[in-house]
């Protein structure tokens, strides 16, 4: 039962906001002053962040020994020492008492001061682009703000079609934050003279990639999910991949493929040419597989590497144009 309560208890603690108090032995005389020589606690760390971990360490008296809080909040697991900080800012003071009753304290301060950090993904942002805002380390949940920008701010994902330096602030369950500059530039050209969009739509278990928005449209268990990438619309100088869009003969799900067999299932049509190699006017395509349901997505990396468990990269398809 001792186990059981010490698991519970460090559960609500990371779960945040949750001080958990370990009751002090009813034998301890509050407040009591450790003998000169006799019993000694230390921690391997006077000042703990939230969620953080401290070893507390007795020595001398007579074992066993039994840790507690004394004051403050935060859990201490009684037999081991092991300190996990609440996510209440103030002090702690741990405890320890051994087998003859003598009793021996340390103090610890719980911080919020944790180190909140923000990158954007692609670090090269252009114009029209979804760029991604990654967060560590703070506290979570986090919580965006657009500072300036003529962009939309959408959850941690910024998109403008202007040429600017964007700023986003960041904020922690903590209080604490950070001001993130976001810089966009122009896309440079593809070289790629007539471009098609793509358009995605989406139901269970199946993505359907498509250059007619209205082909997706009318297929009624689909549901749009906006733009996905561009492709040329001949073959040309740079852009010669021819990209596919099949069906799989036994479940009826589509995957893309720049294979001309189509991977040996039924070919439903040409969507354009990708390059085979990198330059500045283009971005990588992946084709993702989900083991779990056995559906396949055709996208770049920002966007792929988002996706909930189970997607695993497949194939490097090649490069599509910017624009």
């Amino acid at each position: 039962m001792k186990k059981f309560g010490y698991v519970f208890c460090l559960l609500l603690i990371l779960a945040g906001n949750i001080a958990c108090t370990e009751k002090e032995p009813t034998n301890n005389p509050d407040g009591g002053v450790t003998p000169s020589g006799a019993l000694a606690l230390t921690t391997s760390a006077t000042s703990v962040a939230f969620g953080g971990t401290a070893q507390m360490t007795a020595t001398g008296g007579t074992a066993p020994y039994r840790y507690f809080i004394h004051s403050g909040s935060g859990y201490v697991q009684p037999n081991t020492g092991g300190f996990t900080a609440a996510y209440v800012v103030g002090a702690t003071t741990v405890g320890v008492q051994d087998q003859a009753g003598t009793t021996a304290f340390v103090s610890l301060t719980i911080s919020s001061n944790v180190t909140l950090t923000a990158i954007y993904a692609p670090s090269v942002a252009y114009s029209g682009m979804n760029i991604k805002i990654k967060v560590g380390g703070g506290v979570e949940p986090y919580s965006f703000i657009k500072l300036s920008g003529a962009g939309t701010l959408n959850g941690n994902t910024y998109t403008s079609n202007a040429i600017e330096t964007a700023q986003i602030k960041i904020s922690d369950n903590a209080g604490n934050s950070t001001i993130l500059s976001i810089y966009i530039s122009q896309q440079p050209s593809s070289g790629c003279g007539q471009l098609v969009t793509l358009h995605r739509f989406a139901t269970f278990g199946d993505h359907l990639i498509t250059a007619n928005y209205q082909e997706g449209a009318s297929k009624p268990s689909y549901q749009y999910e906006g733009q996905t990438f561009n492709v040329c619309a001949t073959n040309q100088t740079g852009y010669t991949l021819e990209l596919r869009r099949c069906r799989i003969v036994k479940t009826g799900k589509h995957f893309v493929t720049t294979a001309s067999n189509c991977d040996g299932q039924i070919m439903e049509g040409v969507l354009g040419y990708i390059s085979p190699t990198s330059n500045l006017g283009n971005q990588v395509i992946y084709r993702y597989r989900n083991y779990i349901t056995q559906e396949y997505l055709s996208t770049n990396p920002v966007e792929g590497n988002a996706l909930p468990g189970g997607w695993n990269v497949d194939i490097l398809q090649g490069y599509a144009p910017l624009n």
